[in-house]
């Protein structure tokens, strides 16, 4: 009995480490992916643009945009337009155009009408 309590302890260790190592990951992820500004939003939807995601691209674009990066709403706009990603919805696409040229971002102000 002795030898089988040991191989049950050894086992109860490399789990519990197992389990303590997923759990740091998933912290590790959870904070990588909270993008706090609109540039690094824009550079992380880039980065699943690349991957061919363009779902979470379009949410990032969606966060950039909420937090006033003009880029991202004109990005998010177009994609609305031509319905990359998500459904077309013109009203909505030059909603975000006309607010990203409030924002300054002066390419934006005549896309709306086009």
């Amino acid at each position: 009995m002795p030898c089988k309590e040991k191989d049950e302890s050894v086992f109860n260790i490399i789990f519990t480490i197992f389990v303590v190592v997923a759990i740091i990951a998933s912290l590790i992820y959870t904070v990588a992916d909270s993008s706090t500004t609109g540039n690094e939003c824009l550079a992380k939807a880039k980065q699943y643009e690349n991957e061919e995601n363009q779902t979470k691209a379009n949410s990032l674009y969606q966060k950039a945009c909420d937090l006033n990066e003009g880029t991202g709403c004109t990005i998010l706009g177009y994609n609305y337009k031509y319905g990359l990603g998500l459904s077309k919805d013109i009203n909505k696409a030059n909603y975000l155009f006309q607010k990203a040229c409030k924002l300054g971002y002066k390419n934006s102000c005549n896309r709306s009408k086009k």
